[in-house]
């Protein structure tokens, strides 16, 4: 069999994803860039395209900064928990939800769609978690975004579109239901499982509103809030100022705290990657 020559249109369609993936990584780059320049070259130079004189001194004024490691620690631990929780409770519900045998799974499912298209609101929720004893307390965190409708529904159908000759052969075998979804489904669902966990674990530890409703006290705060408190201080000092340089440097410290805050899940993300396509189209099959 002939290989096949590349055609024009192969060409073009190389082109054009050439064209994305560099539309895509610039504005990281562009970043980056910013973040270790000097602010002499950062007025200097408009396109922030290559660096022309490194300065890492707003990283270092970041990394020492009082209760940095701290609130790092929290950010991680709440991320962990979280997930884990968002898991244990996303899993096993979208498999019973996939079973035709689960009599009720219209109804239930009829009410997480409704959940995605009206909510109560921020006030409701505030009541909630305030009433339940979680105000200024790390659960507050993570316990309110414990179970996504909208990743419940992608994790059902990604268990409906499992083969069904594996549950009914293990129910000849005279397998229960939890002996099938941790014998095989659970095997079987590392993929979605994946994706779940970049889901959620992006979520929570992005997210800094709940911070801002639910945490008072600075010993809990999490990086994102840190980082959120330490940028609005920074810019504030330097428009009091007035200075030019001043005000450069506050720019610079800005893209130095988002190159520090997205450096977890850049590190975490290549480890699921493999399983983040297979899991998204697997569970788009049918729903």
């Amino acid at each position: 069999m002939k290989k096949r020559k590349n055609t024009a249109f192969d060409y073009m369609v190389y082109l054009i994803l050439a064209v994305l993936g560099f539309l895509c990584f610039f504005p990281f780059w562009y970043v980056f860039v910013i973040s270790v320049s000097t602010a002499d070259s950062y007025l200097a130079d408009k396109l922030h395209f290559l660096p022309h004189a490194l300065d890492f001194s707003e990283y270092y004024r970041t990394l020492v900064s009082s209760g940095f490691l701290r609130s790092f620690g929290i950010s991680v631990l709440i991320t962990l928990c979280g997930t884990l929780i968002a898991l244990v409770l996303t899993i096993p519900s979208a498999y019973a939800l996939s079973r035709p045998q689960f009599a009720p799974r219209k109804v239930f499912n009829g009410l997480i769609m409704f959940t995605m298209l009206f909510s109560g609101g921020m006030i409701p929720s505030y009541i909630v978690v305030t009433r339940l004893g979680l105000a200024n307390k790390l659960p507050a965190l993570f316990l309110p975004m414990a179970c996504s409708a909208y990743n419940l529904i992608i994790t059902k159908n990604f268990m409906t579109s499992l083969p069904v000759s594996l549950e009914e052969s293990a129910r000849i075998d005279g397998a229960s239901d939890i002996t099938i979804f941790f014998k095989i489904v659970f095997p079987l669902s590392k993929p979605i499982m994946a994706v779940m966990a970049l889901f959620y674990g992006v979520g929570i530890y992005n997210d800094y509103f709940n911070s801002v409703l639910y945490i008072s006290s600075r010993e809990l705060y999490p990086l994102q809030m840190l980082l959120r408190e330490m940028i609005v201080a920074n810019t504030m000092q330097s428009s009091m100022i007035g200075l030019g340089n001043l005000t450069n440097k506050s720019e610079i410290f800005k893209m130095a705290t988002v190159v520090i805050s997205i450096v977890p899940i850049l590190c975490v993300y290549p480890f699921l990657q493999k399983y983040f396509v297979k899991g998204l189209m697997l569970g788009a099959v049918k729903g």
